[in-house]
């Protein structure tokens, strides 16, 4: 440690203190910032405050801001902002506008690198001092502060927008006026990103202003305002939604006359931009009003199919995405198109970028449905190039949204008869490859935040072809489920280690936070699978549930989450609903555990444990008679609580009360009546 920082210190001395020498300076923190344990603990504990005063200082225009950013990241968001945020608001106020350039970079690095929780206490100051800079009489500080509000916009979503919308939004317009074409264009992108996710209900008074300003802008000469200004003009339509549908007679014919003005030799991109623009602002129109434009646009992207009928190019995605954006319009009435639409689509999938690819399928399976299942087997087969999407690309959000579109269009074809062929072997084909798919892209997922989502589309995937998989694909699932349970151990006990550190502060605990919600989120899509398996497999599950038990017994650890508790709970209760017969041997094991999580600290858990004893009440038969006694006695409990009623409480009262009805139904000579509580 104290080689590094002698070593930062030469460093430091050499080229932050020598303005003339700051290459090598740059060089070393990207090379440093690769040690990231060694690195982040250099920054945070070895005199962090002077090391956030240089980072400021050593942002000057000429500077990589990816290397900055990586410092800011080094040196903690509590660190940086409190010694940043005076060092910057004295540079703003310097004659020279190099320092007013080189703090609007330093709010940008500051906000991409630190955490939501510590940059500032509230965005007021950051968002005023880019602000203050939007009348700047030199054009390179007004594109920097379109670029610190467009990073404060992306970063600090959604309470940025909802709170400063009145003040960045006219900022940004009256910048689209300003005559030099960079800042122009940097306004423009700087409002497609905060137009972005926002509430249409914000955007709606700026309406006007902003599509006039637009149309203005998508008749420049310069390229780079009319590509911005078509971005703009795009995200805009898609956030208000319903009611941009008052400008589509206004804003239509501009941009017909993009298409036919772009030269497509030379303008590739801004001819896709406008093809793109005009799918969003018909479907903000609506289908009817849409409907004779739309078919006019669909000629036009049919025949420049042709031209580039080899893929590869830049304009053949927006041609693509265009038709998916149309067919999201029309829904079924896309389908006349998808004869002279999907051999192109199916040529540049060899070609093209696969989230893109995944993004069309699945706009195409989910709005056509059944009559989508003839082009199927040519998207997930893929023959004829060699390997299919599924075994290609498989391991991102899109890919499996898109594997479960496929297989639901697939199921629809064959339920309503219209599949022409093997449809059942085929569909049967299917089912394997696509849940075969899954697994192996969960297993292979490096981001937390990415495998509950892949667990639910796994779940949706079971429950429409369950009875189809067979013995060897249950190991395989069973064995994936386990598989994620020990990771998610494995993180939880590094998190406790780390939480328990010296250095660990509010940042990390935010971060912690965070991760912990989406731990939650897996166990919760895991029940959600086993669920699904007993419910389809019934007895048949039972020596797998035996595999499993001993991953799930442990869940009930009071040092776990609500959410993990809940995990083993709803899994024995659905095997007692389901197959009740068979799983009266394991009353031993379950029911005290049951019993004990009645009175949980957590109402959650409460609630699912009341349902458990309502279940056994019901189908324990002999067995549970022994258990009726304490049973009644802490059911009583929850019912005489003097926080029964209370809001929270209140869903665990009426399972209590339900749970306590079996019992009187079902073992009434078991009980006395002087042990029941009628609420």
């Amino acid at each position: 440690m104290d080689t590094y920082l002698t070593q930062f210190q030469n460093a430091q001395m050499k080229a932050i203190l020598r303005p003339g020498s700051r290459v090598p300076f740059e060089t070393f923190i990207s090379d440093q910032c690769s040690e990231a344990e060694s690195m982040f603990y250099l920054m945070k504990h070895k005199d962090p405050e002077s090391l956030a005063l240089k980072f400021v200082d050593y942002l000057n225009p000429s500077h990589k801001l990816d290397t900055c950013q990586e410092f800011s990241v080094a040196l903690g968001g509590k660190c940086i902002a409190h010694t940043a945020k005076e060092q910057l608001s004295a540079y703003l106020v310097a004659p020279q506008w190099e320092k007013h350039h080189a703090a609007l970079n330093a709010l940008a690095c500051i906000a991409k690198g630190c955490s939501k929780l510590v940059m500032f206490k509230n965005l007021k100051q950051p968002v005023n001092m880019a602000l203050s800079c939007f009348q700047d009489p030199h054009p390179r500080v007004r594109l920097a502060a379109c670029e610190a509000i467009q990073n404060l916009s992306t970063v600090y979503c959604p309470d940025y927008r909802e709170q400063y919308h009145n003040q960045a939004v006219p900022a940004l317009a009256a910048t689209l006026d300003y005559s030099h074409p960079r800042v122009q264009a940097s306004a423009a992108l700087a409002l497609w990103k905060f137009c972005e996710c926002n509430k249409p209900e914000t955007l709606k008074p700026y309406l006007d202003e902003l599509v006039n300003k637009l149309l203005v802008l998508i008749q420049n000469s310069k390229l780079m305002v009319q590509e911005a200004a078509l971005r703009a003009l795009s995200r805009l339509s898609l956030s208000v939604k319903g009611h941009f549908w008052t400008y589509y007679d206004t804003v239509m014919p501009h941009l017909k006359a993009v298409l036919r003005n772009a030269d497509l030799k030379s303008n590739h991109r801004l001819h896709g931009l406008a093809l793109q623009c005009i799918s969003f602002v018909g479907s903000a129109g609506g289908k009817e009003k849409f409907r004779e434009d739309a078919e006019q646009v669909m000629e036009g992207i049919i025949s420049l199919q042709g031209l580039y009928s080899k893929g590869g190019e830049p304009i053949s995605l927006n041609l693509l995405r265009t038709c998916g954006n149309i067919c999201t319009c029309l829904g079924r009435d896309f389908l006349p198109y998808t004869s002279e639409v999907m051999p192109f689509f199916i040529i540049q999938c060899a070609q093209l970028e696969p989230v893109s690819i995944c993004l069309i399928l699945c706009c195409y399976a989910d709005k056509l449905e059944e009559d989508f299942y003839p082009w199927i087997p040519q998207e997930v087969t893929g023959s004829s190039r060699g390997n299919s999407i599924l075994q290609k690309y498989s391991v991102r959000k899109t890919a499996v949204e898109a594997m479960y579109n496929l297989l639901y269009s697939a199921k629809l074809a064959v339920e309503k008869g219209i599949a022409q062929g093997g449809s059942e072997s085929y569909f049967t084909k299917l089912s394997d490859d696509i849940i075969l798919s899954l697994i192996e892209a969960l297993h292979e997922e490096p981001m937390i935040e990415v495998c509950p989502f892949m667990l639910d589309r796994l779940n949706d995937c079971l429950q429409i072809c369950g009875p189809l998989v067979n013995e060897g694909q249950l190991h395989r699932i069973v064995d994936e489920v386990k598989h994620v349970i020990t990771e998610s151990s494995n993180r939880n006990g590094k998190l406790k280690e780390r939480a328990k550190s010296e250095d660990f502060d509010a940042e990390e605990d935010e971060l912690l936070r965070g991760v912990k919600e989406q731990e939650d989120n897996i166990f919760v899509q895991l029940r959600r699978i086993l669920k699904t398996l007993i419910k389809t497999f019934k007895a048949a599950f039972l020596p797998f549930f035996d595999e499993l038990s001993s991953y799930l017994i442990p869940m009930w650890g009071k040092e776990n989450t609500a959410q993990k508790r809940c995990t083993p709970i709803d899994i024995f209760a659905s095997l007692v609903m389901e197959c009740p017969e068979v799983t009266l041997k394991y009353c031993d094991v379950f029911l005290p555990l049951f019993l004990d999580a009645s009175n949980d600290e957590h109402p959650t858990v409460r609630q699912r444990a009341l349902y458990g004893l309502e279940l056994y009440a019901e189908y324990g038969g002999a067995v549970f008679k022994h258990f009726v006694t304490e049973a009644v006695s802490r059911i009583n409990v929850v019912i005489m609580h003097f926080r029964a009623r209370e809001p929270e409480n209140e869903n665990v009262y009426y399972s209590a009360v339900f749970a306590l009805g079996k019992i009187c139904q079902f073992h009434w000579e078991s009980i006395g009546s002087a042990q029941v509580i009628y609420a």
